[in-house]
């Protein structure tokens, strides 16, 4: 779709004048609905109000054939639709959309000022005389009043090229205005020369694309994207020698290990904050296992992120900016690299904030030196993560030292050759093994702990403790196992990923539990999984290590027997201490079958610890039963009352399960926050990919 420069540079806009004569320098509030008079492209239309409101508002455009209500879209789905409204003609003679409340920019309001008209019609004094100012050029901002039956107008008479260009801004980068530039010549030239739409350079197919936008984009820094393609890394680095210090952002994504040789220097950009390095081991390219270093020169690099390599450095100081530090290995990793060099570039890094060393990483490494034999202090951590094989997590984790309060998530990777009974206490073993030694601040500290079966697909295990429930002071521990396990072995009786092999997993972690965090007041305790094989013993070896518990969550499975918790719980502190285990024990939440002897278990348990002098003050039973089993639905309302009488806060709600039974966690995790592991997956965010061939005939 074509327009002329009339139609796009001179409109008329109807602004609401109350609205617009409110604001103040800066902020205003701006609602009420704009009116175009002059047929022009839907794109401008949207585009403006997004400007105006600085958030996608809710718009309606006369003449489309879809209406959407974009307020609730996200902003990548209102991009897309602001694209695809560029190509539609719209015949009508009046365009309309209704903005929201937001804040009106303060290049508006300025420009508001400037051509306002007071209540005499005359324009401001100017060294103390009215003065009427000449008609304004084109391409600024002007307002005129308008006639009105109800209320006084003003109209947009002029639109500048700063606020078209700022508009175009929150569409984004060259990519993202390949359509607007078909809309008319003008639009093609205010994108064309403006060097900020140029900054994001991809090398893919075409060399002359990005040659190309190194030059529109003048003196500005420039975020580089070089993906896998015919282009030899040597011709890539080639052509940006001479621009080396304009960059800021360097990705090298899927390089084939074949380019790469014995190492990777990349030269010394001064600006360059960011950089990512993905190499793809082909195994017939020879490589044998070797992972090739990463040569880094950049004085001011702040976050780094390699695949398939390691990192050097010629001097420390090129470490000391770094706040991003991950590190991800490849299959069949050989050691080439000691330990004590490893420590070596940790140490280096006084600013890190963010470690993630992660599959197969720590593979490449001589662990030449013993547990707690060396410490390195991250005082500025926030977050850490470690993945691998469990000895290895281990060892790298005894010679750590960080702050009270960093976010930290240690991962068992286990293969097919982990027999279950090794499993079953990986999470433990991710741990040194002395822990008095260990320098992680949240294993004595943590009053929140959490064990909890996961559904896979390739995790089977969590357990995370943490301190109330702020987020930075957390540690959670995970089993896991390869996709090819799961891809072999999902349907295996005897497998490691079997429902049977998955309840010894979290029995194992039960059983654990008591000496991974010494010292440690628990006071909060959530068990979400299958209890089928926990007995009375584990459970009161448990609640003897955590003896200031105040609150006891089980969420079992469908099928499961909770009895032995209420069994555990009634049995003395010692032979010569008649006192109730977890004397402090306030609130209790099982959620279990729907069974008379397991409720009058757990009648008796409550009925003995009022009488030994440690009530229970709430009391949460959840009973399920499915409605087609053929056993008979028993009758829970004498228990209901002889709850009652017990806990001044009880409740007992009888929960139909309809289909199979699937467990439910969201359920304990609205009340009792622990967060879930985040997502590890490769983050592309240069955007979606387009040809380049596409702009050749337009740029």
């Amino acid at each position: 779709m074509h327009c002329s420069s009339s139609a796009w540079l001179y409109y008329h806009c109807c602004l609401d004048h109350d609205a617009l004569t409110s604001a103040t320098r800066g902020t205003s509030v701006l609602a009420g609905t704009v009116h175009i008079r002059q047929v022009v492209p839907p794109t401008l239309v949207a585009l403006v109000a997004l400007v105006y409101t600085r958030q996608p508002p809710s718009i309606k455009v006369d003449g489309l054939k879809r209406r959407s209500k974009l307020s609730d879209c996200s902003l990548r789905q209102y991009k897309t639709w602001l694209l695809k409204a560029s190509t539609v003609s719209s015949h009508s003679s009046a365009t309309a959309f209704h903005l929201s409340h937001g804040s009106l920019p303060s290049y508006i309001t300025q420009a508001r000022e400037m051509y306002h008209h007071p209540r005499n019609g005359s324009y401001p004094r100017a060294a103390g005389q009215y003065y009427a100012p000449p008609a304004p050029p084109a391409g600024h901002f002007h307002l005129t009043p308008r006639p009105s039956r109800h209320r006084p107008r003003l109209t947009i008479t002029n639109f500048p090229n700063e606020l078209l260009i700022k508009i175009f801004a929150e569409l984004g980068l060259a990519y993202d205005l390949f359509l607007p530039m078909r809309v008319c010549r003008e639009w093609r030239n205010i994108i064309r020369y403006t060097p900020e739409f140029w900054r994001n350079i991809r090398f893919n197919r075409n060399q002359e694309w990005p040659i190309l936008c190194l030059e529109r984009s003048q003196q500005l820094l420039v975020d580089i994207f070089v993906f896998f393609s015919a282009i030899p890394l040597s011709h890539v680095l080639h052509i940006l020698r001479p621009h080396k210090d304009r960059i800021a952002l360097l990705k090298l994504h899927d390089l084939d290990c074949g380019q790469v040789r014995d190492y990777v220097s990349l030269g010394n950009m001064r600006h360059l904050k960011s950089l990512e390095v993905n190499v793809l081991h082909n195994h017939a390219a020879g490589h044998h296992g070797i992972c090739p270093p990463l040569l880094l020169t950049s004085s001011r690099l702040e976050r780094l992120d390699v695949i398939g390599l390691t990192v050097q450095g010629p001097s420390p100081t090129v470490f000391s900016t770094l706040r991003e530090l991950r590190i991800v290995g490849h299959v069949g990793a050989r050691r080439t690299h000691d330990l004590s060099q490893f420590l070596n570039m940790l140490q280096a890094c006084a600013s890190l904030e963010g470690l993630r060393l992660l599959n197969r990483s720590l593979d490449a490494i001589n662990f030449d030196l013993p547990q707690y034999s060396r410490f390195v202090a991250l005082p500025r951590l926030r977050e850490l993560t470690i993945k691998g094989k469990v000895r290895l997590v281990s060892h790298m984790v005894s010679h750590l030292e960080v702050g009270p309060k960093v976010a930290i998530w240690l991962i068992a990777e286990c293969e097919e050759v982990e027999d279950v009974r090794r499993a079953a206490v990986a999470l433990r073993a991710l741990l040194p093994s002395d822990l008095q030694r260990c320098r992680l601040p949240i294993l004595r500290t943590a009053n929140r702990v959490k064990v909890d079966m996961a559904d896979g697909p390739e995790e089977v295990l969590f357990i995370t403790a943490t301190r109330g429930e702020n987020p930075d002071e957390k540690i959670e521990l995970s089993l896991e196992f390869t996709r090819e396990v799961w891809a072999n072995r999902a349907r295996d009786d005897q497998g490691p990923v079997s429902p049977r092999a998955r309840k010894r997993y979290f029995l194992g972690a039960l059983r654990c539990l008591p000496t991974m965090f010494p010292g440690a007041r628990v006071e909060t305790l959530v068990v979400h999984g299958d209890v089928e094989f926990v007995d009375a013993a584990t459970w009161r070896s448990l609640f003897v290590s955590i003896s200031y518990l105040k609150i006891l969550v089980i969420s079992a499975s469908f099928d499961n027997n909770t009895s032995p918790a209420f069994v555990a719980l009634v049995s003395p502190w010692s032979r010569t201490d008649p006192s109730p285990l977890c004397r402090h024990l306030e609130y209790i939440w099982i959620r279990h079958s729907r069974t008379l002897d397991h409720l009058e278990k757990a009648r008796r348990c409550i009925a003995w610890r009022n009488a030994s002098g440690a009530p229970v003050k709430r009391l949460c039973l959840d009973l399920f039963a499915h409605p087609t089993s053929a056993a008979p639905v028993p009758d829970v309302s004498k228990y209901r009352a002889e709850f009652a009488r017990l806990v001044p806060d009880s409740s007992v709600v009888e929960v139909e399960v309809h289909g199979p039974w699937k467990g439910d966690i969201d359920v304990t995790e609205a009340e009792f926050p622990f967060g879930s592991l985040i997502d590890w997956s490769d983050d592309d965010s240069s955007g979606d990919d387009m040809d380049e061939d596409d702009w050749d005939e337009d740029a």
